[in-house]
Formats: C-alpha cells, sequence, structure tokens
C-alpha cells in the first residue's frame, strides 16, 4: 500500500503574520517624526536586547544598529519601539522626568505606526481571506471531478 506524503495544515495566523512581516520590512517609517534624543535612547536600549528577544536574526539587528532614523522600515521601527518599550528607568540610565518623556514619545510614534500600519494588515487579511476561498473553490470543484469520473 502506497502511503501519500500529507500537505502540513495551513495556519492562517501565520501566514498572516509572515505576510505582515514582509511587508512592513519594505515600508519606511517616517523618520521626521522621531527626534534624535528618542531614536539615540532606543538604539542604546538595544544593548540589552538580543536577536531572540527582537525575533529577528544576528544580520537584521546588525543592520538595525547600523540603520538612520530616517531610513527605519516599519519592520525595523516595531523591532527599536518594542525593545524601547520594554526596558527600565535602570536600563537606559535615565531619572524618571526623562524616562516619562521618553515613553510618552514612544506612545506618541507607536499610536502613528498603528495608524500607518493599520489598513496594510486589512488588505493582507482581506487578500489571504480571497486566496484561501479560491483554493477552497478549486479543491472542491477537484473533488466533484473526481466523483463525476467514478460514476462514468
Amino acid at each position: 500500500m502506497q502511503q501519500v506524503a500529507q500537505k502540513p495544515p495551513f495556519n492562517v495566523a501565520q501566514e498572516l503574520s509572515k505576510r505582515f512581516q514582509e511587508a512592513l520590512s519594505k515600508i519606511m517609517f517616517p523618520g521626521e517624526k522621531i527626534s534624535d534624543g528618542w531614536f539615540e535612547r532606543a538604539v542604546s536600549a538595544l544593548n540589552h536586547a538580543s536577536p531572540v528577544s527582537l525575533g529577528c536574526s544576528i544580520s537584521e539587528m546588525e543592520l538595525l544598529l547600523r540603520t538612520d532614523k530616517n531610513n527605519l522600515s516599519m519592520l525595523q521601527f516595531a523591532m527599536l519601539s518594542n525593545n524601547a518599550e520594554s526596558r527600565s528607568m535602570k536600563d537606559l540610565n535615565m531619572v524618571f522626568s526623562s524616562y516619562s518623556e521618553f515613553l510618552l514619545e514612544t506612545d506618541r510614534l507607536s499610536k502613528l505606526w498603528n495608524e500607518e500600519t493599520s489598513s496594510l494588515r486589512k488588505k493582507i487579511e482581506t487578500d489571504l481571506i480571497n486566496e484561501m476561498s479560491t483554493k477552497q473553490k478549486l479543491e472542491d470543484n477537484k473533488s466533484t471531478m473526481k466523483s463525476v469520473r467514478a460514476e462514468a
């Protein structure tokens, strides 16, 4: 008896995440909205991060460390911002008033990122749903064709 190799199940959430990350890596964050002080502190916060904690490779982290604020992709900004938000005053060697300002700017920039990327996420979701629907229709048609051939 011959065994048929089964395709691994399609994971919609993983595919959506993959496509979203790919798209984010191609779109630039508006660097003019980032203050020099915030950027310097956010980059210095990378001293307390690893590629694993950032969700990237070593080469991607190295590139992030070398990228200036006007050339950040949306994905790079997300890594920088998420890492910065997770750091303490002690990590950043800041007093509370400076730390508070830093977090307020982080929040403002994160809201801007969300505004800029929400329509992109929706488009990717819609495209994925349409693709899945088309694939399902094709599979249904194949099943119907096999049934018809079996009856002939």
